[in-house]
């Protein structure tokens, strides 16, 4: 489980551009705990890029939040979707459709 002053999230804006860092406004929003007892997420994050410069992210502007182990990306990454080939069992699987059309 990840120390709560190094919880790592990269931030899809709805631009596409990408905003990596570490979440530095922990002690408003617990994303150890999210979702599990009725938290919602705040109207923004700050959070520490590389070479220490800090950023607020408005979520708001943003399409997604992901947290993650590490902050580097990985350039030979394929996407596996196997729920593809798979025959249709309901409540099994979950589609998500973001604003800007995509389906995952």
């Amino acid at each position: 489980m990840p120390e709560r002053d190094d919880v790592k999230v990269v931030v899809h804006l709805a631009d596409g551009s990408l905003v990596k860092g570490v979440l530095t406004n922990s002690e408003s929003f617990d994303p150890l705990s999210a979702g599990l007892i009725g938290q919602t997420l705040p109207s923004e994050v700050a959070l520490e890029l590389s070479g220490g410069v800090r950023q607020v992210v408005h979520l708001n502007k943003a399409k997604a939040l992901f947290f993650v182990k590490t902050l580097e990306g990985r350039s030979d990454y394929i996407e596996v979707k196997f729920f593809e080939r798979n025959p249709q069992i309901e409540g099994l699987w979950i589609k998500l459709k973001f604003k800007d059309g995509e389906v995952t």
